[in-house]
């Protein structure tokens, strides 16, 4: 498994960043980040995201899960 080890600068947890609280040290920082808190995003059933990178990929529907559940 590899490590992410997360460098630049650790915000302030008293004083967080505007925008992303991890835009201050991630590697992938774009300029929404900076101002624009990302949205919890379900990618894949029971995955979630909050970041901006995956701002284009469409979320899961809870609907056909129900539903194919429902059939059992």
């Amino acid at each position: 498994m590899n490590r992410i080890v997360l460098e630049r600068s650790i915000p302030s947890p008293a004083n967080p960043p505007e925008g992303c609280k991890f835009h201050t040290r991630c590697s992938k920082c774009m300029e929404c980040c900076k101002h624009v808190a990302p949205k919890q995003k379900e990618i894949e059933p029971g995955h979630y995201v909050v970041c901006h990178l995956y701002d284009d990929v469409p979320e899961v529907s809870a609907a056909p899960v129900a539903a194919a559940q429902d059939a059992e």
